[in-house]
């Protein structure tokens, strides 16, 4: 179960890229986060582009933690976009840039990072959609970030990952592939999968 404050919204990215929303079943804690909004969130009067209102977007998520299809849409019933100019400042390298297709979401930060911070985001843009983690000092300057889970398309499939998030903050990675065309699971092949671990200076290593 999650125990941050869960705001997502509905969106679209055209042809083949449609986010749809399931039904929460966690009623009374989406009500809760919803009154929480203000606190979470800056108001535009303030309008501070500083690391502590950024990182004050991503309330502390209890470890283990799933990110699925499922979670997304779950968080989407309840979340709001996150701010290009956040992302720009924040969760771009130097040399990154941002096309007017990308949209961002806060999702939730991870718990015991007393070094640096670890938040996860939500990122869509024509290619796919999903999580990634980046991991910053407390200075706020990135560290390092990866794809954790989601869709990523191609002309002839889905590929589709989920991951789970260890309270030793290891992740596993589990991808599969759809047929763009007939939309069935590709069983000629096994799921791969993909291990990393966060370590204690904010470094996130594949094991």
């Amino acid at each position: 179960m999650f125990h941050y404050n869960r705001r997502y919204h509905k969106h679209e990215h055209g042809e083949g890229c449609n986010h749809d929303h399931d039904h929460d079943h966690s009623h009374n804690d989406k009500e809760e986060f919803k009154k929480d909004k203000v606190k979470v969130f800056p108001s535009k009067e303030q309008n501070q582009v500083t690391f502590v209102n950024f990182i004050n977007l991503f309330p502390t998520a209890e470890l283990p933690i799933s990110l699925t299809s499922e979670t997304q849409r779950t968080m989407s019933e309840v979340q709001e976009p996150l701010s290009m100019v956040w992302a720009a400042h924040f969760l771009l390298y130097p040399d990154e840039e941002i096309d007017e297709y990308t949209e961002y979401m806060a999702c939730f930060s991870l718990p015991k990072t007393d070094d640096f911070f670890a938040a996860i985001y939500w990122e869509a843009n024509l290619y796919g959609n999903g999580y990634h983690m980046a991991t910053f000092s407390k200075s706020g300057n990135l560290i390092d970030k990866v794809w954790l889970a989601g869709t990523k398309y191609t002309d002839k499939e889905l590929l589709q990952s989920v991951c789970t998030i260890e309270s030793d903050w290891s992740m596993n990675i589990v991808e599969g592939r759809i047929d763009a065309i007939t939309n069935q699971i590709d069983t000629s092949r096994e799921p791969e999968h993909t291990y990393f671990q966060l370590t204690l200076d904010g470094q996130i290593a594949e094991i």
